[in-house]
This record gives structure tokens, C-alpha cells and sequence, in this order.
């Protein structure tokens, strides 16, 4: 694996060319600075601009620049310790971008952030990718991965497991892998969120998997969670949500993998999905579509 087109580097040659988003770097920021003062702290890789910083036009006029383009310049005179988790994340971006960096990186930049703040963060990653910036993005959570990153690289037990596009590392071969090594996944099947009520008609790689691998399916129903985030919104509403954890459902064919619609293991596929369907219907309220 290269970066700009070196296998090796100086780590602190590096550190040069990368501008750096992180949760840690943030509540090192924290405190009295200002917005202002954090992002110009970024020409000195400090948190802060202290007694013996001498920033000079050029430098202001970057830093103004650049929270103009993340649309931050109200924070410019706001301490940090004023600012919500959102504003604050994006004001430590600008920081990251203020001496122009080959690439930022990202380190799990949406851990300690709402739901609002979350969807705010995963679009100016977008932007900032479209714009022509380069991101590194470190995560845990999927949705983290926006659309412009191209390229995935999966760690399992400290080994690359998955080197690819996004597409590739959630296919039903993948998810069958993972099920034979006797890992445990969580999968979303309907695919989809819509405003309207009912229960959406299933993709079928996860039940693919779970056949040619022989598990079972757990189904998990949420009740409530439509109402509490709407489709389209940003802003939840207060509501009970309600978690029914099911009983497993295990394929009659086990190991059998489903080749054709004709097939004894396509069969169980479909079995599969339609009572894992049934189940989760029955305990979210929703009617089946």
C-alpha cells in the first residue's frame, strides 16, 4: 500500500502532508479557544495559538478562507467550550485543512456525535471529497463509509481480510466467510427507509449466507424507531422504542448451498426469509408489504 506514491515514509514527513480529524484531537481542543484560534493553531500543530506563535496575514486570510468554505466563520470568536459537538468536529476540520494537506485523515470522526451531527459530518466528507480532497477515513461504522471513497480496506484480528470496493466486502460470499469462521453478523435485509409504515420485501444475501453456512437467523424487531427518525429528518421525536431480541431460526438444509430456484436450498432460503419476515412483523406493528 503506497501513500502519494511512496511505500515508506518518515512519520513525521508525513504527519506534514496529512491534515488529521480525530476524536482524541478533539477534547484536546477543548476550552477557551476560540474558533479563530483552533483552526490557525493547525500552521503550528498545536491546539492553540500561544505566546510565541506569530501568525501572520497570509495565515489569517487562509484560516478565514477556509471556515468561509465549511461555513464556520460565526465560530470565528465563539469558544470551544460553547460550541455543540457538530460545530466544534467542523471547526477542527478547517484546522486540519488550513495549511493545505495532501489528504486528511479521518479517525472515527463521528464517535461522541448525535444523530444530526453524524448525517452533517458524513456531507462535508462528501463535499470535501468532491472538491478534489483526498480522505483516509478510519472506522467502525459503516455508514462512516461515504459514496466518494473508493477504495476499502477490512482489518480482522489484525490482518487484511477484504481489499476493495465498498460493493464487494457486503456480498453474500463475504457474509458466508465470515459465518464459517464463526463470527456473528448484523444485517439490515429490508435495505431501505421509507416514512410510510409496513415491512418492505427482504434482499436475500444474508439468507443466502446463513443456508450455504449453515447458521441460524436471529430476528431483531424495532417498533417505534420509524416515528422516533423519520425518513428525510434529522431531528428525532419522543417516542418508545421497543427491542424483541427472537428466537433463532435454523435452515432444514444445512450446508446446502442454493444453486437454482429448484434447488432444496433455495427453497430453504426462501423459507427463511419469509418467516424471519413474519416474525419481525408481528413485533414491530407494521403490516407486511
Amino acid at each position: 500500500m503506497s501513500l502519494f506514491g511512496h511505500e515508506t515514509w518518515d512519520v513525521f514527513a508525513l504527519r506534514a502532508r496529512l491534515g488529521i480529524v480525530s476524536n482524541d484531537l478533539m477534547l484536546s481542543c477543548t476550552g477557551e479557544a476560540c474558533g479563530r484560534d483552533v483552526v490557525l493553531s493547525g500552521f503550528f500543530s498545536s491546539i492553540n495559538i500561544f505566546s510565541n506563535h506569530r501568525v501572520d496575514d497570509g495565515q489569517r486570510e487562509l484560516a478565514e478562507a477556509v471556515m468561509a468554505r465549511l461555513k464556520v466563520s460565526y465560530l470565528a470568536e465563539r469558544a470551544v467550550n460553547e460550541m455543540s459537538s457538530g460545530e466544534a468536529r467542523r471547526v477542527l476540520i478547517a484546522r486540519a485543512l488550513v495549511h493545505q494537506p495532501g489528504a486528511l485523515l479521518f479517525d472515527e470522526p463521528c464517535n461522541s456525535l448525535d444523530l444530526a451531527a453524524q448525517q452533517s459530518l458524513r456531507q462535508t466528507m462528501r463535499d470535501l471529497a468532491n472538491s478534489g480532497t483526498a480522505i483516509i477515513l478510519v472506522t467502525h461504522e459503516l455508514p462512516d463509509i461515504v459514496p466518494e471513497i473508493s477504495r476499502v480496506v477490512a482489518l480482522k484480528a489484525g490482518r487484511i481480510f477484504f481489499d476493495g470496493k465498498k460493493e464487494g466486502l457486503l456480498t453474500a460470499e463475504k457474509m458466508e466467510e465470515l459465518l464459517r469462521q464463526g463470527d456473528s453478523i448484523f444485517v439490515f435485509p429490508e435495505g431501505t427507509f421509507t416514512p410510510e409504515d409496513g415491512v418492505r420485501p427482504f434482499q436475500l444475501g444474508a439468507f443466502k449466507a446463513a443456508v450455504s453456512a449453515g447458521v441460524p437467523v436471529i430476528p431483531v424487531s424495532l417498533a417505534g424507531t420509524r416515528h422516533f427518525l423519520r425518513d428525510g429528518t434529522i431531528l428525532p421525536r419522543p417516542t418508545r422504542v421497543t427491542i424483541t431480541l427472537l428466537a433463532p431460526i435454523y435452515p432444514k438444509q444445512t450446508g446446502a448451498a442454493p444453486q437454482n430456484a429448484n434447488s432444496a436450498g433455495w427453497h430453504d432460503l426462501i423459507r427463511l426469509r419469509d418467516e424471519t419476515r413474519e416474525a419481525i412483523a408481528r413485533y414491530s406493528g407494521e403490516p407486511l408489504l
